[in-house]
């Protein structure tokens, strides 16, 4: 099954795999919430993309070796991607569409 969602990534729209995370856990061990989540995957904290977004989302900064490609994943609550960055990419100046979307945070609100 694959959502029509905005975006050009091949996860966009479909369910997220069980990422095994740097720090020994699995993606499915944090999405027990009911939230949507950041998962940033630069496994940097002094730049981490997911901070700016506390309180808005869950948020998660940890690496993924089995996927070294993906730079961030949005999941939405029902486990399916509602956006993903690949490694690489220079960080523009210019909010990501789901940033720009969601800056006010009422799409998140739904999310929840």
């Amino acid at each position: 099954m694959r959502y029509e969602l905005p975006g050009e990534h091949p996860l966009t729209g479909r369910s997220i795999p069980d990422l095994e995370l740097t720090d020994g856990s699995r993606l499915a061990d944090h999405l027990h919430g009911g939230r949507a989540l950041l998962l940033d995957l630069t496994d940097d904290a002094e730049q981490a993309l997911a901070a700016e977004y506390a309180g808005r989302v869950d948020t998660l900064t940890a690496g993924c070796p089995s996927r070294p490609e993906l730079a961030a994943v949005l999941v939405r609550p029902d486990g399916f991607t509602a956006w993903a960055a690949d490694a690489g990419r220079k960080r523009r100046r210019r909010r990501p569409g789901w940033q720009r979307r969601w800056r006010s945070g009422s799409e998140c609100q739904r999310l929840q």
